[in-house]
């Protein structure tokens, strides 16, 4: 016995999207990470004064958090492409992070520049992860596994 099941189309645009978006994401909070920590050990070698301590301290702090972005984004944007919902989470609250690190550490003017390198790519990955069509193109079977011959078999 043969039994058909309603199949709704699952392309896939937005979740490989969000997932190229993270892989983006992930470089670029490498970068941000690479150059806190080229600036803190700049700025360690050049000034011996107790200010310098906090400024060094700070300048790991951040080399950590981009680093750990960086890390999140790259993670989600595989465990994506590898059709897992945990990659969507993980996207979408590094992401969120993100968003929330740039909005409250940026300074100056340079906070629309930051804003838009990191938060736009972000918040846009958000949408796309969130997606109902994402959510549907994680629960498809890959190509050549169609559900019809599994409940065959």
């Amino acid at each position: 016995m043969l039994v058909k099941l309603k199949s709704t189309f699952a392309g896939g645009g937005t979740a490989l999207g969000a997932a190229m978006l993270g892989i983006v994401g992930g470089v670029c909070w490498a970068l941000a990470a690479g150059s806190a920590a080229e600036g803190a050990a700049m700025y360690d070698a050049a000034n011996t004064s107790p200010s310098s301590i906090d400024t060094v301290r700070e300048l790991r702090q951040a080399t950590y958090m981009c680093g750990g972005l960086a890390v999140a984004y790259l993670a989600g944007a595989i465990l994506l492409f590898a059709r897992t919902r945990l990659g969507r989470a993980v996207l979408i609250v590094s992401s969120v992070v993100g968003i929330v690190h740039i909005s409250v550490t940026a300074i100056g003017e340079y906070y629309l520049m930051a804003l838009a390198v990191y938060g736009v790519p972000s918040l846009l990955a958000v949408f796309l992860a969130a997606m109902r069509s994402t959510g549907r193109w994680i629960a498809a079977q890959p190509s050549g596994h169609s559900r019809e011959r599994m409940i065959r078999r």
